[in-house]
């Protein structure tokens, strides 16, 4: 690859990363992508690190628990993810480089079916670090760790706005899952319907109570529950009341699948 080409590459890389809403497939594209450019045959990425702290002078000495939160490549690797996994401080701190002949540094990951010895730093601005491996550091021309610092700015911005909308789709399915728990073990019968008034769901207490199973009634509108005690401005009145207010409530009789006609307060 010619240092011409670094442009579509970063443009590629721009689609890739703005093209993710949610934070996995961010990083797991992310690092497809380096990999094929870099040649090198793994990686992963670890996000919210604890501090690089400095006790020899450069805070690159010792360990440091951290978790995967994403890896290619590598099915050991891969198998690590979600995990925490004690690595060398000089492995995951400190500015964008490439080194060879480091097997000391990458002993943490000697159980892996490939023997790494090269690796490639990437830290992600104040978000966590990119690590590529490879047996032996591929040849290339390029300036690898100044290419992607546009990258690696624009993959923090994108991890902060995916982890928001994760964060906002996991709370409206926590409430999803919260209104079916209600909809189901509500002593109440509820039926729900389309914007034409037929029938989409109702829960086992209106099939207790009238008698219908929403199999028997999905996709049809609800007249049949008509007693026939209300006349036709009754329900003409109801429906002015819904489209102008937005609701309704009071007594009607409605008749069960059995023919017997009951009383019930209805909103």
């Amino acid at each position: 690859m010619a240092r011409e080409d670094i442009l579509p590459v970063l443009y590629d890389f721009a689609v890739t990363i703005g093209s993710e809403t949610s934070l996995s497939p961010l990083l797991t594209r992310t690092l497809q992508r380096l990999l094929f450019y870099t040649s090198f045959p793994a990686g992963f990425i670890c996000l919210d690190m604890p501090a690089c702290n400095v006790t020899n002078g450069d805070g690159t000495d010792g360990e440091m628990l951290v978790r995967i939160d994403a890896a290619v490549g590598d099915y050991d690797l891969i198998g690590l993810v979600g995990k925490q996994v004690s690595l060398q401080k000089a492995l995951l701190c400190g500015a964008g480089v490439r080194e060879t002949e480091k097997p000391e540094l990458l002993a943490p990951l000697a159980n892996m079916h490939t023997r790494y010895q090269a690796f490639f730093r990437l830290p992600i601005d104040g978000c966590g670090v990119i690590v590529l491996l490879a047996p032996e550091i591929p040849a290339t021309t390029l300036p690898l760790t100044q290419m992607f610092l546009p990258v690696m700015a624009l993959l923090a911005k994108a991890i902060v706005l995916c982890r928001s909308n994760d964060e906002r789709t996991n709370g409206l399915i926590a409430e999803r899952n919260l209104l079916a728990g209600v909809f189901e073990s509500s002593s109440s019968g509820v039926m729900l319907t389309d914007a034409g008034v037929n029938v989409m769901e109702v829960n086992p207490a209106f099939t207790r109570i009238t008698g219908y199973a929403l199999e028997e009634i999905r996709g049809k509108n609800p007249h049949w529950l008509s007693s026939g005690r209300q006349d036709h401005n009754f329900y003409k009145e109801m429906w002015r009341t819904i489209n102008d207010k937005g609701h309704w409530q009071g007594e009607i009789w409605n008749r069960r699948k059995n023919g017997e006609v009951y009383p019930e307060w209805l909103s």
